[in-house]
Parts: structure tokens; sequence; C-alpha cells
């Protein structure tokens, strides 16, 4: 080792241990990945369809907001109000 990378060591001991052991469950989980395609891909489809449940009723409320905003008329001015204002 060169005076230089002790130096490192010697002032942020815990950056250089989690590089020596990120490298490793790296390539461990790659390694889980690529042995068995049908089960990454299983996870793969949770996790969107995961995701897709969880983000549903925020959609269903951005949606409900720009009804009710073109209900209005606005901000869409060009767009006529479909009733008459309250």
């Amino acid at each position: 080792m060169t005076d230089e990378e002790l130096g490192v060591i010697e002032r942020e001991p815990a950056a250089v241990m989690a590089g020596a052991s990120v490298a490793p469950l790296t390539a461990y989980y790659e390694l889980l990945d690529r042995r068995n395609p049908f089960a990454a891909g299983t996870c793969l489809f949770f996790l969107v369809f995961g995701a897709f449940l969880f983000l549903l009723p925020s959609l269903e409320v951005f949606l409900m907001a720009i009804d009710h905003l073109t209900d209005q008329g606005w901000p869409w001015s060009l767009l006529p109000a479909k009733g008459a204002p309250p």
C-alpha cells in the first residue's frame, strides 16, 4: 500500500470498509439475478404491480382534481365551463 492509501484508511475508515463490502455483495446479487431469470422476472413483475397498486389512489385523486378544475373552466381559459359557476 502506498502512503496515500494509508492516509485514506486513517482518515476515512468507514468509507474504505463500506467500499470493500459493497463489491462482493453486488457481485453476489448479480450472480443470483443471472442464475434464475424466471425468479428475477417474477420479482420485477411484483415490483411493478405493487407500485401500480400503491400509485392508483394518487392517480384517481389527480384525475378527480383535473375534472373539478375543468368544471370551473380554469386553468384552461380557452375551454368553456361545463356548468354554471357556483
